[in-house]
């Protein structure tokens, strides 16, 4: 369980799942980019707001400094996956975060916090890898992240002591890293390289189809259970209903958690209440969409080949 303030945290985006999203360059357009949280979080969310003192459409300052070191962590990790995979050299990936750099900005220019150029660092952890015999893949990275990962964190850190007042404010409508700095740059280097040649690579592409036809393939065997009416489908979470013996059989398969979460939420809209079929479709929908976001990548695969007997 969370308290109020880790939830804070977590909340990057701060728009509800129905609300549109807002035109690009408009007040407040970065953080209502994406979706922040579900209708049925509506209440919990503005308890929080109220605890915490936020006002509606606006940030934790733990948020900030949540998406600054998520940034920092995990711009590399795709990069040097593909590097293990064999779709990069250690030589060619240098030679193009390089390129890729000078787009943004000089390549030959000390960032703040080293006094070393960008140049400098990757040729430094390049150098590294090839005096290390066994694990150069390993070492290469291990160089660029000590090198990288210390400016990258002062940077996030001055500027959240520049813009404390927005920060504080939860109203600062771009990340902590997002500026014109050559700290910016590194970081939009690594993701400019996943993106334009690693993420459109034929071996990563047929992971990701492979994984969308998984989830597709669940959510369609799991997809009957939103047909029956309301009743039909609490007498298959009870276990009691003989007349649709398939769909008590996929019934069974819904973790305890998720229908006991399911009947809670459901108390807040009795039989006869306004809209109550409605509510009843939504939280079926968001069961089945937390039992299959919630399964590891090998059991939903398994799952899959279970229900389509493979």
């Amino acid at each position: 369980n969370l308290t109020y303030t880790q939830t804070a945290g977590l909340l990057k985006y701060v728009r509800v799942a129905y609300a549109p999203k807002p035109e690009k360059g408009s007040l407040g357009a970065y953080l209502h980019k994406k979706p922040g949280f579900y209708l049925s979080e509506v209440p919990f969310v503005c308890a929080l707001q109220a605890a915490l003192g936020l006002a509606p459409g606006t940030r934790h300052p733990v948020a900030y400094i949540m998406e600054a070191a998520d940034d920092i962590a995990y711009c590399l990790a795709d990069i040097e996956d593909s590097v293990e995979k064999g779709i990069f050299s250690i030589e060619q990936l240098a030679r193009l975060l390089v390129e890729k750099f000078a787009e943004h900005g000089s390549p030959d220019e000390p960032v703040a916090a080293t006094g070393r150029s960008f140049r400098s660092m990757v040729a430094y952890a390049e150098s590294r890898a090839q005096k290390e015999t066994i694990n150069k893949v390993g070492e290469f990275f291990i160089w660029l992240r000590v090198n990288m990962v210390h400016p990258l964190v002062q940077h996030a850190a001055r500027q959240f002591i520049e813009h404390i007042e927005p920060v504080y404010h939860g109203t600062l409508d771009r990340a902590l890293l997002e500026d014109a700095s050559l700290e910016n740059a590194i970081v939009q280097t690594f993701k400019d390289v996943a993106m334009e040649h690693v993420f459109c690579h034929r071996e990563v592409e047929t992971l990701q189809l492979q994984g969308y036809r998984i989830l597709q393939g669940l959510l369609d065997a799991y997809a009957p259970l939103l047909s029956v009416p309301v009743p039909v489908f609490h007498a298959l979470t009870d276990g009691v209903c003989r007349s649709e013996p398939h769909l008590q059989m996929l019934a069974r398969r819904l973790p305890s958690q998720l229908v006991k979460a399911y009947h809670e939420a459901l108390k807040s809209h009795p039989d006869g209440s306004p809209n109550q079929p409605l509510w009843a479709f939504y939280y079926r929908c968001r069961m089945l969409q937390d039992f299959v976001s919630g399964m590891t990548d090998q059991l939903a695969q398994d799952e899959f080949r279970t229900l389509s007997a493979l």
